[in-house]
């Protein structure tokens, strides 16, 4: 058998940072998934692909999130909301399907990121049905903004005795 020695009082202790677990804030965001799997369901009578999604770029790069997408289930309904998400995934990456879950990993995409609030777990993010798009509907930056039209050159302002009377603005002292 082979030989390690380890001792847990030398190795650096790791804490996670108070946001590590928190969701992102929902937006739009480029990503790509970077692992899959396929899994039972709890019940045992059907199967999901759970899919590892990571943000690319901005504030929250490498940030992760994991998502279920029900591919044999009782549930017609779950079954079809998951083929139609898998089918804009597909689409969203230029594919026409896959034969292998690892076929979808590392192609950049954008995606609607939203927040599921739970009861009894945390909050996490998910991707909302049909939420995928291609990566040329990520958010454009800013342009810059247009210069400010340059006003016409103003006049010399005559002095009211220059004024025709005729040409005077009315004064009322009283508006009734």
């Amino acid at each position: 058998m082979p030989s390690f020695t380890f001792n847990a009082a030398q190795a650096e202790q790791m804490t996670p940072t108070s946001n590590d677990r928190e969701p992102v804030p929902a937006g739009r965001y480029s990503a790509m998934i970077t692992d899959s799997t396929i899994k039972a369901t709890k019940a045992g009578d059907g199967q999901y692909i759970e899919l590892v999604w990571e943000i690319i770029g901005g504030p929250h790069n490498n940030r992760k999130w994991w998502q279920m997408y029900q591919v044999e289930n009782k549930n017609p309904k779950a079954v079809s909301m998951a083929q139609a998400d898998l089918s804009a995934i597909c689409k969203a990456m230029g594919r026409e399907g896959f034969d292998m879950t690892e076929d979808l990993h590392n192609h950049e995409i954008v995606v609607d990121l939203e927040i599921e609030e739970s009861l009894g777990y945390p909050d996490k993010n998910r991707v909302p049905f049909l939420g995928y798009h291609a990566a040329s509907a990520a958010p454009a930056a800013p342009a810059p903004a247009a210069p400010a039209p340059t006003p016409p050159p103003s006049q010399p302002v005559a002095a009211e005795a220059d004024i025709p009377s005729w040409q005077r603005p009315f004064e009322d002292d009283e508006v009734k």
